[in-house]
């Protein structure tokens, strides 16, 4: 049970394969892509709910989200017809992850994916709005998902840059002055292969030992005295 969360990940990654196959046949599209949706959901509150939580499975959580936003751009381009100007916002949207994803590895080495309030609210409202624009066929619905979309890619190039260590649970730009990074961070591996969370567990041994001596040698001072 404690590998269904991740299992939960990877089969939102078979379902985005299996959208692009079932593009010609609706109510299948449609069926799959709810599980995609359902598994989306469920992975990250299981992993919470049985504290299971792992780097591994923030990323392939990630990597889930990801193909599956793009997946479903992809459908619904091939189904409906784009004005340019939205093609080209789309486009940006990708590039700013591009580089907040290049940063983030350079930074890091590691992924760095956040999960914000923004990037959540964006993750929800881009699930919904394919199925409005299929019934609907307004195109102007895709102002809402590219505006949050946009504001939520912007914010975690702005994160990126500013924090120092990698904060995949980070709630939004202000908890970096509230000094909430710190709390939510995970260790980073330093160039000699040695992670920080380690030099600093080592530093506070370190500090405690040295706070504890005066009083050991005091109680050895004592000892000697009385014999």
């Amino acid at each position: 049970m404690r590998i269904l969360p991740n299992l939960l990940s990877v089969i939102r990654l078979c379902c985005c394969l299996l959208m692009v196959l079932l593009i010609d046949t609706i109510p299948l599209l449609l069926a799959v892509y709810i599980c995609a949706g359902i598994s989306d959901v469920l992975d990250g509150f299981l992993a919470r709910r049985w504290h299971v939580t792992s780097s591994l499975g923030a990323t392939l959580d990630s990597i889930g989200d990801t193909a599956f936003t793009l997946t479903t751009m992809y459908i619904v381009m091939r189904m409906m017809h784009w004005p340019q100007w939205l093609i080209i916002w789309i486009i940006a949207i990708c590039v700013i992850k591009s580089i907040t994803a290049i940063l983030g590895w350079y930074k890091y080495r590691s992924l760095a994916f956040l999960h914000t309030r923004l990037n959540k609210l964006a993750g929800i409202i881009v699930f919904v709005t394919p199925v409005l624009l299929l019934i609907t066929n307004e195109v102007i619905l895709a102002l809402v998902p590219c505006t949050v979309a946009t504001l939520a890619s912007l914010e975690e190039l702005y994160i990126t840059v500013l924090s120092p260590t990698l904060s995949p649970n980070i709630q939004s730009f202000h908890s970096l002055s509230r000094g909430e990074v710190n709390a939510t961070s995970q260790p980073t591996e330093t160039t000699s292969g040695v992670y920080s969370a380690d030099i600093t567990d080592r530093h506070q041994l370190n500090t405690s030992d040295l706070q504890r001596s005066p009083t050991t040698n005091h109680s050895e001072t004592e000892i000697h005295d009385n014999v």
